[in-house]
């Protein structure tokens, strides 16, 4: 997760060219990153100031030798408590903020998707009026562009128009994302809740813990219900649409990316077990798998599985078994990797004496070899 993020970051910083500012503690930390760079410090400063007033909550955001090297004792003392502060705020899960306006102001736009101006309209009113998970959105997930999500919407208006009453259900879960924060408090009192922010995307993004905002949901992934229309949608949009009663299980499957503290994941196996981690923490609170099919499939074909992943797992090519889509090869659906993870992960969680280390020992990995040998799980 950590390496993703610092390419995530060097890759957004050098294709980012938009002149409007956005209200973001990642936009500003890409700024101070920019003049930290041209050696700026009093500028980057300024900049990582502005990230905190934005709500940056998480220290390792600063841990880079910019930062350390360019600002004076007093400069980093101040982001520190600023971050630390802002952090303070998201520690208890009765402190869990929803944010739902994104979607109300989405619906508001909808209305206009044949004007000619929809795409400028979803730009000034959806975006750049929006909340900042919505900005952050733009940022981590749109490519700094609203033209394929307004591609998606006028290719498939029936779609959109079907899941709404969906959407407005969200500002309704609050307190059964309390209950499932609380659980995951009590096995992890480390952890922090970051607000949640639904929005809408185009079939692009379920959700991430990406940009230090918060969690950024795609609501329209998790609209699947007997009324929804998918006549307009391509096999491979219908492949990640998501049973609305799966929204808690996602929320806390995300909730547990913000708690890990792992080495740089690098290879299928240690991409695996982070994202295992996270689906087996999930499954301890809520009782519910987060992709039922796959693990339905995983269960019935797991000696061919283990057999086909173990040539693979030690190598950094993602592409048969995590963040794909079905195989008409193979047979096998996609984010099988994340079965294989579960698995290790609740094996090494049964054996273990003291059922708290081990939540603390998966979320602060080191060593994922080491996670495999400890679990036992076979993979020859």
């Amino acid at each position: 997760m950590q390496r993703f993020l610092l390419f995530l970051f060097l890759f957004l910083l050098s294709v980012s060219g938009s002149s409007q500012e956005l209200s973001t503690p990642w936009y500003w930390l890409l700024q101070a990153n920019q003049r930290f760079k041209n050696n700026d410090s009093t500028n980057a400063f300024l900049a990582l100031k502005k990230s905190v007033q934005y709500g940056l909550f998480d220290p390792q955001a600063v841990a880079n030798k910019y930062f350390q090297s360019q600002l004076n004792q007093d400069q980093q003392k101040k982001i520190l408590e600023g971050i630390k502060a802002n952090r303070k705020k998201i520690e208890s899960p009765s402190s869990i903020k929803i944010i739902n306006s994104d979607i109300d102001r989405f619906w508001k736009i909808f209305e206009h998707r044949n004007d000619a101006y929809f795409d400028s309209l979803l730009t000034s009113d959806y975006i750049m009026k929006g909340s900042v998970g919505v900005q952050t959105f733009y940022q981590i997930r749109m490519q700094n562009s609203v033209k394929r999500l307004a591609d998606k919407i006028r290719s498939a208006p029936k779609f959109y128009e079907s899941i709404r009453p969906a959407t407005l259900s969200f500002k309704k879960m609050q307190p059964q994302f309390i209950k499932a924060a609380e659980k995951l408090e009590q096995i992890y009192p480390e952890s922090v809740f970051p607000p949640i922010y639904f929005l809408i995307g185009h079939l692009n993004n379920v959700g991430t813990a990406d940009g230090y905002a918060g969690l950024l949901i795609g609501s329209e992934h998790l609209c699947k219900t007997g009324q929804t229309d998918t006549s307009e949608l391509t096999a491979i949009d219908k492949m990640v649409l998501f049973d609305s009663g799966l929204v808690v299980p996602l929320i806390i499957h995300e909730y547990v990316h913000f708690q890990q503290h792992n080495k740089y994941e690098q290879t299928l196996l240690e991409l695996s077990i982070m994202e295992g981690v996270a689906d087996y923490i999930t499954f301890i609170i809520t009782g519910k798998y987060t992709n039922p099919e796959v693990m339905q499939f995983g269960l019935k074909n797991e000696p061919k599985l283990r057999s086909h992943f173990s040539k693979e797992m030690d190598g950094e090519n993602t592409d048969n078994w995590l963040f794909n889509a079905f195989n008409p090869e193979t047979g096998y659906p996609g984010n099988l990797g994340y079965f294989i993870g579960f698995r290790i992960c609740e094996l090494y969680y049964r054996k273990a004496a003291n059922k708290k280390t081990a939540v603390r020992e998966m979320l602060n990995i080191q060593d994922f070899k080491k996670i495999l040998e400890v679990s036992g799980y076979e993979l020859k």
